[in-house]
């Protein structure tokens, strides 16, 4: 019974993985039509992905040095001594 489950979740998998074929394809005929280069498309997508992932690591870079420095800045503001503070009394 198992067994016969597992076959059948392979099946609809596979036709699943046809279908998503199929509608790529699909896809890429749509570009063409309109004059857009389908490989050219996908290269220029993941190209952004990529500038996107690095400008994404840059700013989580940033975000860290800045919350490093203003640790430090309040660390070194706790150590340092205490202005003291002279009262006068002018009556």
């Amino acid at each position: 019974m198992q067994e016969q489950d597992i076959q059948s979740i392979m099946r609809v998998a596979e036709e699943l993985v046809e279908q998503t074929r199929k509608a790529l394809c699909s896809v890429d005929e749509i570009y063409a039509h309109v004059g857009v280069d389908p490989a050219r498309l996908r290269n220029l997508a993941v190209e952004q992905a990529r500038i996107e992932a690095e400008a994404q690591a840059a700013f989580r870079d940033d975000l860290a040095d800045i919350e490093r420095e203003a640790a430090r800045v309040k660390a070194a503001s706790t150590d340092a001594p205490q202005a003291r503070r002279v009262l006068h009394n002018h009556v």
